[in-house]
């Protein structure tokens, strides 16, 4: 390493850091909360918005919410991005990928993006307020 240091010098004697050390040891400092140790990270873009349809709406009376996920988010990814964001317990989580759908105008061609639909389950006497 002190190789390293030699050949990196400033005109003025000091050791110039790339971004990346800086990066790298604030990682190392950074504070580890509770939940990042049980869990691990969350994933950004697991879930995307709620889902309201009627269908959904009455899925709420049986502790049942329809979200939309990202295209990549696996059920363990969704269960705790719904654990953390909105602080319920999660039971099951079923998952629905609906494919891309064809779309024509005439002779023009085009797609409707396909949507990954996550149905949750929480522990009975538990609600998710502000859907």
């Amino acid at each position: 390493m002190s190789f390293f240091r030699k050949i990196f010098r400033g005109r003025e004697g000091k050791e110039i850091t790339s971004a990346a050390s800086k990066v790298s040891g604030a990682l190392e400092e950074a504070p580890k909360t509770a939940a990042a140790d049980v869990r691990g990270p969350l994933v950004k873009g697991v879930l995307i918005r709620a889902r309201m349809t009627e269908k959904s709406n009455a899925g709420m009376k049986e502790n049942k919410y329809t979200f939309v996920a990202g295209n990549r988010a696996n059920k363990i990814q969704i269960a705790r991005a719904v654990e953390a964001r909105y602080g319920v317990n999660v039971c099951a989580v079923h998952v629905i990928a609906a494919r891309d759908k064809m779309r024509r105008r005439g002779r023009q061609i085009g797609w409707k993006h396909g949507v990954k639909k996550a149905v949750v389950t929480i522990k009975k006497g538990q609600t998710i307020e502000g859907l």
